[in-house]
């Protein structure tokens, strides 16, 4: 991981463990690798979609090469979501619940804290009121 990204990176999981309470070690960084936006779309969805950024557990995060986190406040919220992810994986946190109840769940609370974020910084770019809210399992 190149310099400036590892101090965001390192940054942010800190801020996770605040916003989440969860008893995360913040020496415990994923591997975070810049690839391109196909890669993501390959990976996520099998088709093109809007998705900028994956956790993988045990791969780490694959983040879309043209969001500049090291700048873009709103890019480094989509950061902070897929590493709130990762310290789910770390703790566990939704194992007891079913695949999809777990997903959703996990999903919600990223979306909020990628949510309080963006509003403690002050960014001008928020997420769309109720987004995690919309989740549905297929």
């Amino acid at each position: 991981m190149h310099e400036a990204l590892m101090q965001v990176v390192a940054s942010l999981f800190a801020i996770v463990a605040t916003f989440t309470g969860l008893p995360i070690n913040t020496d415990t960084l994923p591997e975070v690798q810049r690839v391109p936006h196909t890669q993501i779309e390959a990976m996520a969805c099998q088709q093109p979609c809007r998705v900028q950024a994956i956790y993988v557990p045990n791969l780490g995060i694959f983040l879309d090469e043209t969001l500049d986190v090291v700048k873009d406040e709103y890019a480094r919220s989509i950061l902070l979501h897929e590493l709130v992810h990762h310290a789910q994986a770390l703790t566990a946190k939704y194992e007891d619940l079913s695949l999809c109840e777990s997903w959703k769940s996990s999903e919600i609370e990223a979306y909020q804290i990628q949510g309080r974020y963006l509003r403690q910084v002050g960014s001008a770019q928020q997420l769309f009121p109720g987004i995690a809210q919309s989740l549905r399992c297929e």
